[in-house]
């Protein structure tokens, strides 16, 4: 302490600090004062409570003076109010960010769904195709064979109508030797 200052504590429960400090100020109306409210406590509470990731980011100091404390606790609270928007926006982000990946495994799972679908469609249609390339094969074989058929029914067309022109032949000169037999026979 220094000379000619007189230091006085009491200790008060916080709703009678009001009452207290009026009935004090009437007791011995200095001319000049400085109280202390246990603000110091209030912020250390505030501090410690935050450090130790406990803190009720909610609560705000009661500044009830425009001293360098008073400016310090408005400070504080201004950082927390800040810190407060700062982790509801971090969490409405995150939550944002959750119902997106929600939505993005959603589609992941129809994709994947529609690629087995479209795999065994695939496997369905190869099995197909080699059915189908088997009868086409098949149809070829036969087409090879229905031509060599053709081609066999052709010659014999060919020798079977050179067959019947040499019968026709043979009938014409029968024809005119029955004419011939039958007007010698007449």
């Amino acid at each position: 302490t220094v000379p000619k200052v007189t230091q006085y504590y009491y200790e008060v429960k916080p709703r009678n600090k009001v009452e207290v400090m009026c009935r004090l100020l009437d007791l011995y109306s200095p001319k000049l004062s400085v109280a202390f409210c246990n603000t110091k406590k209030q912020v250390d509470e505030l501090v410690e409570g935050i450090r130790n990731n406990e803190g009720d980011i909610t609560r705000r100091i009661r500044v009830r003076s425009r001293d360098e404390i008073g400016r310090l606790s408005m400070a504080i609270n201004d950082l927390v109010s800040q810190m407060q928007e700062i982790i509801e926006a971090l969490q409405n982000g995150c939550r944002r960010m959750q119902e997106t990946q929600t939505g993005i495994s959603a589609c992941v799972e129809k994709v994947n769904e529609s690629a087995a679908n479209t795999t065994q469609n695939l496997t369905r249609l190869s099995g197909g195709m080699e059915k189908v390339s088997g009868a086409v094969q098949e149809v070829k074989e036969d087409t090879l064979l229905l031509g060599q058929t053709v081609e066999g029914m052709k010659q014999v067309a060919e020798e079977g109508s050179s067959y019947a022109a040499g019968i026709k032949g043979k009938a014409g000169e029968m024809k005119e030797v029955a004419l011939a037999s039958k007007k010698e026979a007449t």
